[in-house]
């Protein structure tokens, strides 16, 4: 689908990749409704939006609340008569370990990164059913395949953003309708970016081993993370222009090869994850390991030249041409025999 001319809603545009796509798809000449709960952030991206858009709105809605998402897609549809694609960005992202989680995370981390896909999914339905077209994006992530520790609650909602909009995909196709997922691995964002001070690998890693969870947001502060503009352009090229089911984005894309091989050969990442969980059990029964215990300081330079992060960044942007062709060839192949088997199978049925 180009882009050009179409009514747009992109759930989650207050910051990181929403607020990226929305500013993105404005320039590539789509009228936007950004809609977030902070209003505030959302008045900042419109101004961003209008030079491009003067017709584009923003719209105060918490994804949680059915009557603001029923009131936000009604005020979009009289407004234009229309709506062409819809993109559900919206979601949390908090570690915790199982065994410190109480079920009110998961519910909370649901309620908005999948329920809230959801709520606006079931409000734009009807919609392009009657267009018999559209498109539908919903936020997953590359950490479904991976499910590493501490993520629990972020995977489980991310895997049913996924299992959802698959099934969802095969019913409405017939329509007209595309349906895809949006899966990222590391994109500069609120929620990859702590503002903290940079803690050393070394201390990171002695984290790890202690069941600390903050080295998750702490380690990323070390990569060579992917841009949300660039992300946007290809959600918009992926998703959008040629409408892929799966719109890998992020990096280091090796990780993204990574997930794809776990997606495949789910063992892999049941085995790997095993083994840190083991490191862990034997860091807390260890007389010398202490979560009290705090790094011995060490000089700048000293950290600095043991610091693996410029190597491990190198490493990355090494192998990210072989890691981008692993991916398209997947991707394609995927692809490839989706449409195939759709094709071959309307031709079959009676007009």
């Amino acid at each position: 689908m180009d882009v050009d001319g179409k009514v747009v809603i992109v759930n989650g545009a207050s910051s990181g990749i929403g607020r990226a796509l929305a500013v993105e798809l404005a320039k590539f000449g789509a009228t936007v409704t950004i809609c977030a709960r902070r209003k505030d952030r959302l008045e900042q991206t419109l101004e961003e939006i209008k030079p491009y858009s003067p017709q584009s709105l923003c719209e105060g809605c918490d994804c949680t609340e059915e009557d603001q998402v029923r009131k936000t897609v009604k005020l979009v549809f009289d407004r234009f008569g229309r709506i062409d694609i819809m993109v559900n960005i919206a979601g949390l992202y908090e570690p915790k370990f199982v065994r410190d989680s109480v079920w009110q995370d998961y519910h909370r981390d649901m309620n908005v990164g999948f329920l809230g896909a959801v709520r606006f999914n079931q409000e734009v339905l009807p919609i392009m059913m009657k267009q018999n077209r559209g498109i539908i994006l919903n936020m997953s992530s590359i950490i479904e395949h991976m499910r590493p520790l501490g993520l629990s609650a972020y995977a489980a909602t991310k895997a049913a953003v996924y299992n959802y909009s698959d099934i969802l995909h095969k019913e409405v196709k017939g329509y007209g309708i595309h349906v895809g997922v949006i899966e990222p691995v590391l994109v500069e964002s609120e929620m990859t970016v702590t503002g903290r001070p940079v803690k050393s690998m070394e201390e990171i890693g002695q984290e790890i081993v202690q069941g600390s969870l903050e080295n998750y947001v702490d380690f990323n502060s070390h990569m060579d993370m992917q841009a949300p503009e660039v992300s946007a352009r290809e959600i918009i090229r992926e998703g959008i222009e040629k409408e892929r089911f799966e719109v890998y984005t992020g990096e280091p894309q090796i990780w993204t090869t990574y997930g794809l091989l776990m997606k495949m050969l789910p063992g892999l990442s049941r085995g790997f994850f095993s083994v840190m969980s083991a490191l862990m059990s034997a860091s807390e029964d260890s007389a010398t390991v202490s979560k009290n215990t705090q790094p011995l300081s060490k000089p700048k330079s000293a950290r600095k030249a043991q610091d693996p992060s410029k190597a491990m960044n190198m490493m990355f942007a090494f192998s990210r041409p072989a890691a981008r062709v692993m991916k398209e060839l997947y991707v394609s192949l995927d692809e490839g025999v989706n449409r195939s088997i759709y094709n071959f199978g309307k031709r079959l049925i009676p007009k």
